[in-house]
């Protein structure tokens, strides 16, 4: 059976002789699993369900779009093990991007 997979090197580097530092993903070691993703509006405050309940360890990154900076940001958000809530409040314009990932 043939190895098969993904690797993606830094700019500059050759993806087929490059060390595992100068790459910036490669499916041959451990990663997180991405199982949900999304947008919502960060002008109000919203519960995200997750699409299917999976065992801790958890991991949720979210990051906000201000759209009064034009910049992306990273959010601390508040979860258990069915929902993550965000608080909103932000600008009219303004995103949640969420990122559900098994460890």
């Amino acid at each position: 059976m043939t190895n098969y997979g993904l690797k993606i090197s830094k700019q500059g580097y050759d993806v087929f002789d490059a060390e595992p530092k100068d790459l910036v993903f490669s499916s041959a070691y451990p990663c997180l699993k991405i199982i949900q993703l999304g947008k919502v509006s960060a002008v109000s405050s919203s519960e995200i369900t997750f699409d299917n309940i999976v065992s801790f360890p958890l991991v949720i990154l979210v990051f906000l779009y201000n759209s009064s900076t034009s910049r992306y940001e990273p959010v601390e958000a508040s979860f258990d093990s069915t929902k993550l809530y965000l608080t909103g409040g932000e600008e009219s314009g303004s995103y949640y991007y969420y990122f559900i990932c098994y460890a």
